[in-house]
């Protein structure tokens, strides 16, 4: 069964409107005499305002009953960005589903990505019932070591679950969510060194939803990096040797 959303329900009454606008407007022409001798044009403009001033009402009621379900938040730096991951981590009763979509904190020289990675191994160690799964990218080197780094700062922590997802991210933008609770979500896109566009926080337990379905999607296309007390960090050995090759070669062209 289809549910109607709000959108769908407020196209339906501007339809509604518009028909009533219009019938109303025909009634009053045959009322008022005048009306009978008004150009076409005039009469459309006529409709055309009425119907403006109807949908406005229309805007701001469902604006109000759209703002009873949801809450927006517009996120406008990267400081303020990690000090509300942050904080809702720390906050979090859980559960977290993040998605890691960057180089690492030292690679891109973000001090507030360091404080926040630093801040969160202590909260996710201590909380043992919040769950946290992530998932990561990795496209050099550099990350890799990262991603390392991670699994053995976090091996004994089994609430902590880790993925890689094997992807481009340099080349491809991707969305990522920092999803809490299954409540509220923090949309960003990728991490660059240069800075990020505005970040949004949404408090939704319906938009979250879409949004867990999309992470639960990616968490399901990735590779197990740690799965509660296990550790699997053979998998990224070829990736690691690939990774070396493609260094040695680019060396090695430079040089000539």
């Amino acid at each position: 069964m289809k549910i109607k959303g709000k959108k769908e329900i407020k196209f339906e009454v501007s339809l509604a409107v518009l028909v009533s606008v219009s019938a109303l407007i025909l009634l009053m022409r045959y009322i008022f005499p005048a009306w009978v001798h008004m150009e076409v044009s005039d009469l459309i403009l006529e409709l055309l305002i009425a119907f403006i001033i109807f949908q406005g009402f229309i805007s701001i009621r469902m604006l109000r009953e759209l703002g009873s379900d949801i809450t927006f938040e517009i996120i406008e730096n990267l400081g303020e960005l990690f000090a509300t991951l942050r904080y809702h981590t720390k906050h979090a009763k859980q559960r977290i589903d993040t998605m890691m979509i960057s180089e690492s904190p030292a690679a891109l020289a973000a001090p507030e990505m360091i404080t926040y990675f630093s801040e969160i191994k202590k909260i996710i160690c201590r909380h043992r019932d919040l769950n946290f799964r992530r998932v990561v990218t990795i496209n050099s080197m550099d990350k890799l070591k990262w991603v390392h780094k991670l699994l053995d700062d976090f091996k004994d922590c089994p609430n902590y679950h880790m993925r890689w997802l094997q992807t481009h991210t340099l080349t491809t933008p991707l969305m990522a969510v920092h999803i809490v609770d299954e409540r509220l979500t923090v949309l960003f896109k990728t991490i660059r060194p240069d800075g990020i566009d505005r970040s949004i926080l949404i408090r939704s337990e319906d938009v979250t939803r879409c949004f867990q379905e999309y992470f639960e999607a990616v968490w399901n296309a990735s590779i197990p990096l740690k799965e509660g007390g296990q550790v699997f960090p053979h998998v990224l050995d070829e990736f690691e040797s690939n990774l070396t090759q493609q260094r040695t070669r680019s060396k090695r062209a430079i040089s000539k």
